[in-house]
């Protein structure tokens, strides 16, 4: 069988072919997009050189994906920073290693270094939506695009797409959006009917050693959803991250529970209660050694990220392998090939799925090299 993108990526959105014919004009050419704040920005792509993100987390592994390179970032978040020195992208483009990180990047607006970003001199910024910070980059005369992943794939692909658009790389922003509505329509068949009463309790964790984890109507919800399974968390419907009690895992007694890459914890940690406060031996998940540490690609596997198709390739394998018949070792070569360029190795691809410490959890030798 032909590889999906031998076969083309056609699957696209009516937004997009709308933006597409605003951004497709050559890169010295002013291009003007209203961001996920609703603002209207104008920017000449050919004349970025000097790039800052600090917006919601996946924004900075976005921009590099469909920048595909490293070259002009010059300042990010130091929790964007913690995902390429512990992923693989600092081995696909090692000059991202030497970018500034700065922690206060990702603060409210009492936390930003404004001397810093001057320093840094940047062209344009990707923020959050934060008033305060806004009007800061405004009164510095610096072009700030709000980018937000949303809870919703749709939002996903407009984070995705105006990135592109200002940078001058909607062709390569058009690959990820296609690519990504495509599986996600191929992935959702395979579950759509599947009965309440044979999906799985899962429970994300992305703050393991904090107790940390996400109600329901966030987007990695819709990941779990499509991969055959439920969230535990389903009772908690407002907020983000937020801490719970182990009482309060207990009686949710999920079925499996997935370890984010926030706070480095290993399946084992769990099973020999490694974790203060925390005791494991009555949850299913433990008993059942059905704890994984969510893979690390280009972004972590857990969050909203734009590598999710494999993400749920990877899951649904965990949870209804009888279900999903992917090669996912095959899927992530071809493409990390296709939209980075990259070929990866076995190995790379071994710890990219956390081969080592998650092959104590069940059913994990589907994944690895024997």
């Amino acid at each position: 069988m032909r590889s999906r993108f031998e076969l083309g990526l056609v699957i696209g959105c009516l937004f997009f072919a709308a933006f597409v014919a605003t951004c497709a004009a050559d890169g010295g050419v002013p291009v003007t997009i209203t961001d996920q704040a609703g603002r209207t920005v104008t920017v000449v792509p050919d004349e970025i050189e000097r790039i800052i993100s600090f917006g919601s987390l996946p924004s900075t592994a976005v921009i590099i994906a469909i920048e595909g390179s490293g070259e002009r970032i010059v300042g990010m978040s130091d929790m964007a920073m913690q995902a390429i020195e512990d992923g693989i992208m600092g081995e696909m483009y090692p000059e991202l290693l030497d970018v500034q990180s700065n922690g206060s990047f990702t603060q409210g607006p009492a936390g930003v270094n404004i001397e810093e970003v001057l320093r840094l001199d940047p062209d344009i910024v990707f923020t959050k939506n934060d008033e305060d910070k806004l009007k800061i980059f405004d009164e510095l005369g610096i072009p700030a695009v709000v980018v937000s992943h949303g809870r919703d794939l749709d939002t996903y692909c407009t984070m995705m797409t105006n990135i592109g658009c200002v940078l001058g790389k909607d062709d390569r922003a058009a690959r990820f959006v296609e690519y990504y509505q495509e599986m996600f329509e191929e992935l959702t068949a395979i579950t759509e009917d599947l009965p309440d009463e044979e999906r799985t309790s899962v429970m994300f964790i992305p703050f393991a050693k904090s107790l940390r984890t996400v109600p329901a109507t966030v987007l990695p919800a819709v990941y779990i959803d499509i991969a055959g399974g439920f969230m535990s968390t389903k009772e908690l419907t407002r907020g983000g991250n937020q801490a719970v009690a182990m009482e309060q895992v207990i009686k949710w007694n999920p079925d499996v529970v997935l370890l984010g890459n926030f706070e480095y914890v290993n399946p084992q940690d769990l099973y020999d209660n490694n974790l203060e406060g925390q005791d494991w031996t009555s949850v299913k998940a433990a008993q059942n050694k059905r704890v994984y540490l969510e893979p690390l690609g280009v972004y972590r596997w857990g969050p909203p990220n734009h590598e999710a198709p494999l993400q749920i390739m990877w899951l649904g394998e965990l949870l209804h392998p009888d279900l999903f018949d992917y090669d996912l070792r095959q899927e992530m070569k071809d493409f990390y090939k296709e939209m980075y360029d990259y070929d990866l190795s076995e190995e790379q691809i071994d710890d990219i799925l956390h081969c080592d410490v998650n092959s104590v959890s069940a059913g994990y030798e589907a994944f690895c090299r024997a």
